[in-house]
Parts: structure tokens; C-alpha cells; sequence
């Protein structure tokens, strides 16, 4: 079952883990990377606590590291607010995905894939905080840029216009959302048929 190969896959990243430790010790930059990894798989399975200690302990050690690659700082630190972000410790999120946010704006450009999605979590975070005024540009920006970059009917597009509908609903500006969801849910019966899980999300 699902919960079999959830399982599975923490034991075999936490080999990883022990195997770079072993082979290239416990302060090397890509022990720390799969520590990251491992971490992010121990979030996915609700083992906050855990997971929040390792995804700590792989960024102080990469951000500490000198020759230590910049995108995996990046990486382990999107990784950590991602964490904190479930943990509905939303403050202490923010002040991380506005970091990461600048630097891979700065190192990969504000079309990149890896920049919208850290985007995109803090477009939740600032949601989560009430903040909506300025979430709305940045929702805006991410399903203008994936509109361009991806075309309408990809599912990251489809998410963030469902996403930007659910915005624009929380802010009053219900004839617009409407609009946006009906223009969200023709596209997913087009493409997904009627009865699919994400279509049905969108009713």
C-alpha cells in the first residue's frame, strides 16, 4: 500500500544519509543534501517534529559551508519553510521563502519553475497571515508567468488560476473569481473529463 512505499522510501533515504555520512562525512555538502532530502520526505508523512530538526540541522551546516553549492542553500532552505509552513508557524515561513524567493530571482530568473513555486508558498504564507493585499500581486505574477511559460491547460497554470480565484474571493472581489473559476473548470473537464478529482475540487 501507500503507506508501505512511504515507508520504504524514508528507510532508503535515511541509508543515504548514513552512506554520505560514512563516505564522505557527517559535514560534507551533500551529506547534508540528502539529510534535506530526507527531512522533506519526513514533512510529507506529517512527522513535523522530526523532519523540522533535520531540515535545520542540513541548512545551518550548507549555509555555514563555504564551498557549499548555492542553489543546495536554496534548496534546503525552501525545504525548511516548506516544514515550517505546515506546521502553520507561518511567520517564521515567511521570513524564509521571502529570502529564497530574492536569491532565486537573482540566480535563475523570475520564470523559473523553482522561482514560482517559492512564490507560490509565500503567496500562502502571507494568505495564511491575513496579509491578502500583498499576496495578490505575487498571485497575480505567478499565473501571468505560467500562463506564458506553460500554456493554459498545464496543471501548474490550472492551480495557480484556482489558487488566484480563491484570492480574489477572500478579498470581496467575488464577480472576478467567478469568472476565474468558471474559466478554470471548463479547461479541467476539457481536459481532465467531469468526474476527475481536480475538476471536482474546482465546483
Amino acid at each position: 500500500d501507500s503507506l508501505g512505499l512511504h515507508l520504504q522510501a524514508i528507510e532508503q533515504l535515511q541509508r543515504a544519509v548514513k552512506n554520505r555520512k560514512h563516505a564522505l562525512g557527517e559535514h560534507h555538502s551533500k551529506t547534508y543534501a540528502a539529510i534535506s532530502v530526507l527531512a522533506t520526505a519526513l514533512t510529507h508523512r506529517g512527522r513535523y517534529t522530526q523532519a523540522l530538526e533535520l531540515h535545520q540541522q542540513a541548512y545551518d551546516g550548507l549555509r555555514d559551508d563555504c564551498a557549499a553549492n548555492e542553489r543546495l542553500v536554496l534548496m534546503a532552505r525552501h525545504n525548511l519553510g516548506l516544514c515550517l509552513l505546515n506546521m502553520c508557524r507561518y511567520e517564521e515561513a515567511l521570513l524564509h521563502y521571502q529570502r529564497v524567493l530574492a536569491d532565486r530571482v537573482r540566480i535563475n530568473g523570475s520564470d523559473h519553475p523553482q522561482t514560482l513555486r517559492t512564490m507560490n508558498n509565500l503567496v500562502l504564507c502571507l494568505k495564511r497571515l491575513g496579509r491578502l493585499e500583498e499576496a495578490l500581486p505575487l498571485s497575480q505574477q505567478t499565473l501571468a508567468v505560467r500562463k506564458r511559460t506553460l500554456g493554459d491547460t498545464h496543471p501548474d497554470t490550472l492551480s495557480a488560476m484556482h489558487n488566484h480565484a480563491q484570492m480574489l474571493s477572500l478579498l470581496k472581489r467575488q464577480a472576478e473569481a467567478q469568472a476565474l473559476y468558471e474559466q478554470t473548470l471548463e479547461i479541467k473537464r476539457r481536459m481532465l473529463g467531469p468526474e476527475h478529482p481536480r475538476t471536482l475540487n474546482t465546483l
